[in-house]
């Protein structure tokens, strides 16, 4: 008798946290979305910063894109948009480039992995900037798999999945040299035992840019035709902390982040009604894609932008 009364109790309980996980995932909201910086040698905040580091031109360019589009944009909402677009800068980008397909100029992009590698990553990041800047593929195009400042390895898996994508957009037309960021030496042999298109160039650190002529990052370069090159964004560019501290204070109006706004005559129980005390987000930054346009007759940077693959969660 007791035993079955114990087997209902925990039936009922088994069935009551069942109901509380599905009103839980029915209230649960999460998507991908694009912050598009535009050109920001345009922009008067970055103008003002002499020599910016990678790190200071994306939160900067960050917080100015995200206020630009705050202010011109107040009936917008992030949840019903996967792409959130600096208002100015964007547009005369786009008027600019209007026509000019063929436009001179060297583009080069740069992925910037700030998580473990997904499939498609380096696909969706090459789309966007072709997009953004009228273009129909790339010239130089690269990643970077950040890590912990004390992991000197990648993992293996990760290189091999970006290596992949980018040899997938070089064989369908998108991409011509394709490169690699802050390898080990490790890592940088074992993307050449498996590299199915020859490796045009590697950003190394500073640190390793000054060593000697014995250095093994010098030795692969020389053996395997590899040209050594600079790296320009070492070191963590946008942490999570960051990212949430700057998406938070922006979007700190429910009005601008949910499609229905909470009024005293709706409904509290909405899962797109939210006051400003309920609204908890979570913003994570995924990936970051740098791009510059040289100009090939005057060797000067023309156009450089972000964009920024990010998810939310509340």
């Amino acid at each position: 008798m007791s035993t079955d009364l114990c087997v209902s109790r925990s039936s009922n309980q088994l069935a009551t946290s069942r109901e509380e996980d599905v009103d839980a995932k029915k209230f649960s909201l999460s998507s991908d979305f694009i912050v598009q910086t535009g050109n920001i040698r345009r922009c008067n905040h970055l103008q003002a910063i002499v020599n910016p580091t990678t790190k200071q031109e994306i939160t900067t360019a960050l917080k100015c894109t995200l206020n630009c589009w705050n202010t011109y944009n107040q009936q917008d909402f992030v949840l019903q948009k996967d792409i959130i677009p600096h208002p100015k800068l964007m547009k005369v980008d786009s008027e600019s480039a209007m026509g000019c397909e063929d436009q001179e100029g060297v583009l080069k992009v740069k992925v910037l992995v700030l998580e473990k590698y997904t499939p498609g990553v380096i696909h969706t990041a090459v789309s966007n900037i072709l997009k953004a800047v009228k273009r129909s593929k790339v010239d130089k195009l690269v990643f970077e798999l950040k890590n912990d400042d004390d992991v000197v390895d990648v993992d293996e898996k990760d290189i091999l999945m970006a290596w992949r994508d980018q040899e997938e957009l070089h064989c369908d037309g998108f991409a011509d040299t394709l490169g690699v960021a802050a390898l080990s030496e490790n890592n940088m042999e074992f993307v050449i035992n498996k590299a199915n298109v020859p490796i045009g160039f590697h950003e190394v650190n500073e640190t390793d840019v000054c060593c000697s002529m014995h250095h093994p990052h010098r030795r692969l370069s020389a053996d395997h035709n590899i040209k050594l090159v600079q790296n320009e964004d070492v070191g963590n560019v946008l942490t999570k902390k960051t990212f949430q501290k700057i998406m938070t204070k922006v979007l700190r109006n429910e009005s601008t982040f949910s499609p229905v706004a909470t009024t005293s005559s709706q409904s509290t129980h909405s899962p797109v009604a939210f006051s400003s005390q309920a609204l908890r987000v979570d913003w994570t930054p995924r990936w970051i894609a740098k791009y510059t346009i040289v100009d090939t007759k005057t060797s000067v940077i023309d156009n450089t932008g972000y964009a920024i693959g990010a998810r939310y969660e509340l």
